[in-house]
């Protein structure tokens, strides 16, 4: 579970990316100058959009991310290698002196 520091942090993040600085901050200047029930602002948002067409919006989402994670894990170096290079880069390659 996220810290409420994490979630502004990654909600911020967010916006930033969605909507650049300037929009952002004009974003959170809405928020603090209106009142905003988020719960009823969620009850009204997919109101008039059918659930099939929610349905594939998510699946869509879903293999989205599964091919990204797929790409991801394609460009990591396998455990193994990872062992080896450790290895050798903590090897100096003089003895070690005995206690």
């Amino acid at each position: 579970m996220m810290t409420d520091s994490e979630i502004q942090q990654e909600g911020l993040k967010a916006l930033v990316d969605q909507l650049g600085e300037v929009g952002a901050e004009r974003f959170i200047m809405l928020l603090l100058r209106e009142p905003f029930d988020y719960t009823e602002w969620r009850k009204n948002l997919w109101i008039n959009v059918p659930v099939r067409e929610l349905s594939e919006q998510a699946m869509r989402h879903v293999h989205s991310a599964e091919k990204n994670w797929i790409k991801m894990e394609a460009t990591r170096p396998a455990l193994s290698e990872l062992r080896e290079s450790s290895k050798s880069s903590y090897t100096t390659g003089k003895e070690q002196p005995q206690e």
